[in-house]
């Protein structure tokens, strides 16, 4: 009866042992879990500043190309962080004007000009995009023609 209590005793103390390890373990994975939401919303933080930034350089440049003051053209609200802002506004506010699509450089593409094809014309196989090889039945074997 002795020795039956004291294994007893021995397996409530092992189970309270690998509990409080157990326990141990998930407060250093939450810990780390939180060090990484910090530095997370700290590289959000900084990701939203220099959107900020570039959406007010944007509208400066669209202001100067326009001839407008930087102060007259339009800039985001700070009140209104992007993803509070109701959608048709932030929609205006993103698109560019329609003035900017006709100012953008076309990309000069390679003008083909292609010659007529005739009857007796023949069309190299890389022009058509069909391999030449022959088929096993067309390949000549090595026996053949050699002596």
């Amino acid at each position: 009866k002795l020795l039956a209590n004291q294994e007893e005793d021995e397996i409530r103390q092992l189970a309270t042992l690998l509990i409080e390890k157990q326990l141990r373990k998930l407060e250093i994975k939450l810990s780390y879990f939180t060090e990484m939401e910090h530095g997370i919303m700290k590289v959000r933080e900084q990701l939203e500043r220099s959107r900020q930034k570039l959406f007010s350089e944007r509208a400066q440049i669209i202001a100067s190309r326009l001839g407008l003051s930087a102060s007259s053209s339009r800039v985001l609200p700070s009140s209104f962080p992007m993803n509070r802002m109701p959608p048709a506004l932030l929609s205006s506010m993103l698109r560019p004007p329609m003035t900017m699509a006709a100012q953008r450089p076309s990309v000069p593409r390679p003008v083909m000009t292609l010659a007529p094809l005739t009857a007796n014309t023949a069309v190299p196989p890389e022009a058509s995009g069909v391999s030449m090889q022959p088929s096993a039945s067309e390949k000549p074997s090595a026996s053949v023609g050699t002596n």
